[in-house]
């Protein structure tokens, strides 16, 4: 049987098309005898007069045949189709059936008559009104071939059916052609009209030409030798001898030829029609096989270049079958697997793979077949393991994909040994570590040899400062310093952007007050912002009061967008605002804003302003300095705190930068009695600790001088070393308070020091800080690992070193007299803190309060005041707006009462404020919106009552 494949798909579709075409053409038939008959139109109902006429019935036959056959050029029909088609050649049987019993019977059944009334027909020799006997035959035999279309095991009845109804159509157009009334009349029997000869072909011939991919138009369809031999001879064998006896017969009717002399040119017209036809066919078959070889030397060709090409590849290539048994095997493949191709074609891939991979490779091979895609990049996943012939694994990359052939699927795996590149992206990782070492080592060196002569300068200018000087030299002196803390500032900027490059910025988590954060900020800026006559301003929103976060990071991003702010403006104001944009079980996500009416940024500039040592303005002419990066470590740092960063700025009206940092919500301490009213650190020194000794390890002299000098200000007795060799000597001869070590020195460094201290009898437990120009988080580590109990980083700020030593030193009666009149002792001084009248409040942090006024109970008191003559105003507002249901106008006086509950450390009441601004701003029910303000006016009232009673006491 001819494949499937080997069917010329034009010649199929040309034969569907006619088999449709023959079916409209037979059921039109069938309508133009039928509308005849019913006008009596007689040239409708027969060719010429002396001719047999179509009979109703037959018409019927043919209109219902018709519509059959141009439904059935196709099986891709609905069951409603099939079954209206059965339907009607049903219809086309019985009456065929019927026909044939009365003929045979005989008998007349009143079908003949029952359409339409017709009479006697003297040409047709049948009753009036019934079709012929070869008619009935025909038709049943088209009916029955269409009926049995379908039906694969009746094929071959089908089609022999079909041919049989075609060969009666066929020789009564033969007898009508030749004038022989026995071909048409079939004998004795009724005559066959000529259009209905002709009918019954088409129908017949459209029958067969439905299905031409089966059967015996099979071949006619074929593209080989066969189909094109049957293509080219079919249509002269059946045509050339009808046409050459026609001429015959026609010559001999006008005694143009005559007996033998007509049989012998017919003999030779047949010979050189046969004749020519073999010499066609041959030509044909000739240059089929030219083709043929020329197509398959161009596959040969074609095969011996994809062989060069696979053999060509420098990686394995392994194709494999839908089951996964393998169909080609490159020579990259035998050289990898030390296996040979002959050996391997057939087998399956898990040949190649550790047999614990097996489950897994077939478990892919399912996922990947049902996957929409269909290829995997290479290195796409990980790596697996393949397995040498010898049992050696190896580590390959893959990449596969997936082809469907003629309804076969193939798989093309290609593998690549991965190990050297294995071992060199291990080198290549050393490599960077090795140079990421350097690299640390060097920001090191240099932050030491920077940061060295820079405490000096900050040093030596702070001694100058506290020594009597004119003011002009006053003036110098703060330029020199200002100068200096800026050389800082980029120093520890480079720093700072260096450690988060190399991953090695770690956040330090703890609670802190948001007040006090945003407080800090505003102090930092406040007084260059008010030489510039610039207001600055703190909106806290709903932000929770106490969070839980890197207090210095996030202090280190908003100085750094309110620094610029102060820069940038020269009239206006400068709000340092938090918004609490969400608020999940997670945490909270904050949103922290700096605002400014400065000079704004251009458009074309906000892409880049983020970027290391990228500024808004680099021309030479520009007015502000600056390294450029301090909006890029403001960007790290949102970014290691969950958050992003960005900007939105109108030029000439300022702008807004912004960044976001993932918290959550804080402990704030329990309030406590401070031993002391809060001092400055180096006054508390004086007073706790006068007379301490100190020992100072630090090998470069301006510096040692320095640190000298702020010691002895505080009333502290110093002793130095030069480098740590001394240092030890020193510390087996006394045993110091506290040792402040640094960390680079000759002879002996301060870590190899401290370790050797440490092993000393007596100094297990003695406080060393450490101290190092070296600002990265490693050397902390590094002193904490040699035994340090603290990290204090150069240039030294002595209010940072002050509180290092208050930290660490040891507390002990004080030997030498106070510089100045006489203070209590702690104790003491707590008994007496405990008694002021302001501790007894039980809605306020009085320890928090007196913070925020450096200690002063009077001012504190008239702070306290203060609070209450603008905060009843506040709170009868609030309470008229949420009973007049107009909540959002209660929103400026609760931000206001907030900030104001917070400051004087109204703990209580300021967390109410805050769940009555989310109230509000959630929209939620006014049953719980008025039930927190009664809250907090039933709060604020106890507080007011409190502060009023303080008065009176």
């Amino acid at each position: 049987m001819t494949p499937v494949d080997n069917l010329d798909a034009t010649l199929v579709a040309n034969s569907l098309r006619m088999a449709k075409s023959s079916g409209v053409a037979v059921a039109g038939l069938g309508v133009v005898v039928l509308v005849g008959w019913v006008l009596t139109v007689p040239w409708l109902t027969r060719i010429q007069p002396d001719f047999a006429s179509m009979k109703p019935n037959t018409a019927v036959c043919f209109l219902f045949a018709g519509i059959a056959l141009a439904t059935s050029s196709t099986s891709a029909t609905t069951r409603a189709v099939r079954v209206f088609r059965a339907s009607m050649l049903g219809c086309v049987v019985l009456i065929c059936l019927l026909t044939l019993a009365e003929y045979l019977l005989p008998a007349d059944l009143g079908i003949d008559q029952l359409l339409i009334r017709v009479e006697v027909d003297p040409h047709a020799h049948a009753p009036a009104g019934r079709m012929a006997e070869a008619t009935a035959a025909g038709l049943l035999c088209a009916a029955l071939a269409l009926l049995l279309l379908d039906a694969s095991p009746w094929r071959p009845v089908a089609q022999g059916a079909a041919t049989v109804g075609a060969l009666i159509g066929l020789l009564a157009c033969v007898g009508y052609a030749y004038g022989v009334e026995a071909l048409y009349g079939v004998g004795a029997y009724s005559t066959l009209a000529l259009h209905t000869a002709i009918g019954l072909v088409v129908l017949c011939l459209g029958a067969l030409l439905a299905r031409p991919s089966e059967g015996l138009m099979r071949l006619l369809v074929d593209k080989g030798a066969g189909g094109m031999a049957a293509r080219r001879l079919l249509p002269y064998v059946l045509c050339g001898p009808f046409i050459l006896g026609w001429l015959l017969l026609f010559a001999e009717r006008r005694g143009q030829v005559q007996g033998t002399f007509g049989i012998a040119l017919i003999t030779v017209a047949y010979t050189l029609l046969f004749a020519l036809l073999i010499w066609r066919t041959a030509n044909a078959l000739h240059l089929s096989e030219v083709g043929r070889t020329a197509m398959q030397r161009h596959l040969r060709h074609h095969e011996l270049r994809f062989d060069q090409i696979i053999g060509s590849v420098m990686d394995a290539v392994v194709v494999l079958d839908g089951e996964q048994r393998i169909v080609l095997f490159n020579p990259a493949a035998e050289e990898m697997f030390t296996r040979s191709s002959s050996d391997m074609l057939g087998r399956t891939l898990e040949t190649l793979l550790p047999q614990s991979a097996w489950a897994e490779h077939s478990s892919f091979v399912r996922e990947f077949g049902a996957r929409g895609s269909a290829k995997r990049r290479m290195g796409a996943e990980r790596a697996v393991f393949a397995v040498r012939a010898d049992g050696q694994h190896l580590p390959v990359e893959v990449s596969i994909s997936k082809l469907d052939v003629d309804g076969q699927r193939y798989y093309t795996a290609v593998l690549r040994d991965v190990t050297e590149l294995r071992e060199r992206t291990e080198q290549a990782r050393l490599a960077a570590e090795a140079a990421n070492r350097m690299k640390s080592a060097f920001l090191a060196n240099m932050s030491h040899e920077i940061r060295t002569p820079l405490n000096a300068i900050i040093g030596l200018t702070k001694l100058l400062q506290r020594t009597g000087s004119t003011p002009e030299q006053t003036d110098r002196l703060g330029k020199i310093d200002v100068a200096a803390r800026h050389l800082l500032s980029v120093v520890n900027d480079i720093m700072d952007l260096s450690k988060i490059e190399a991953g090695g910025f770690q956040l330090d988590l703890t609670d802190l007050h948001l007040t006090a954060l945003f407080d800090n900020v505003q102090s930092i800026i406040c007084e260059q912002a008010r030489g510039k006559g610039i207001d600055v301003r703190v909106d806290l929103d709903a932000v929770p009061l106490w969070l839980h976060g890197d207090l210095t990071r996030l202090g280190q991003a908003l100085l750094n967008y309110a620094s610029n702010a102060v820069k940038f403006t020269d009239k206006g104001c400068i709000t340092l605002r938090a918004v609490l944009v969400e608020e999940t079980v997670a945490g909270l996500l904050v949103r922290f804003e700096v605002q400014d009416t400065g000079a704004g940024v251009a458009a074309q500039a906000l892409p880049r302003l983020f970027n290391a040592f990228e500024q808004a303005d680099t021309t030479v002419t520009r007015l502000h300095g600056g390294s450029g990066l301090g909006l890029a470590i403001t960007k790290h740092l949102a970014q290691l705190m969950g958050g992003e960063v960005g900007v939105t700025s109108m030029p000439g009206r300022g702008s807004t930068f912004w960044f976001t940092a993932r918290l959550s919500r804080g402990l704030g301490p329990v309030p406590a009695v401070p031993s002391t009213v809060q001092l400055r650190p180096e006054e508390q020194l004086r007073r706790r600790h006068t007379g301490a000794r100190i020992l100072l390890v630090e090998d470069n002299e301006v510096n040692r001088e320095v640190a000298t000098e702020l010691l002895k200000a505080v009333g502290l007795e110093v002793d130095s070393a030069v480098n740590g060799q001394v240092a030890v000597e020193k510390a087996q001869l006394l045993a110091y308070d506290l040792v402040l070590m640094d960390m680079q020195m000759p002879v002996l460094d301060g870590l190899s020091a401290t370790r050797s201290i440490r092993a000393l009898p007596g100094w297990s437990g003695r406080p060393i800080i450490g101290l190092s120009a070296n600002a990265f988080s490693e050397d902390r580590e590094m002193c904490l690992q040699a035994g340090m109990d603290d990290f204090v980083a150069k240039p030294v700020e002595p209010d940072v070193l002050f509180n290092a030593l208050l930290r660490w030193l040891p507390s002990k009666p004080v030997e030498a007299g106070p510089r100045g009149p006489p203070q209590r002792r702690p104790a003491e001084a707590a008994a007496i803190m405990r008694e002021l009248p302001m501790w007894r409040l039980t809605g306020l942090d009085a320890a928090y309060g007196l913070q925020m006024v450096n200690g002063s109970e009077t001012v504190f008191a008239g702070v306290l005041r203060s609070f209450v003559e603008s905060s009843v105003p506040d709170i009868e507002l609030i309470q008229s707006a949420l009973a007049a249901h107009q909540a959002s106008e209660a929103l400026p006086r609760i931000q206001s009462l907030k900030r104001a509950a917070g400051s004087i450390g109204a703990a209580s009441l300021h967390a109410m404020l805050v769940e009555l601004e989310l109230a509000i701003r959630r929209s939620r029910s006014f049953a719980l919106v008025q039930s927190l303000g009664n809250e907090v006016a039933a709060r604020h009232a106890a507080l007011v009552t409190e502060i009023r009673a303080l008065d009176h006491r």
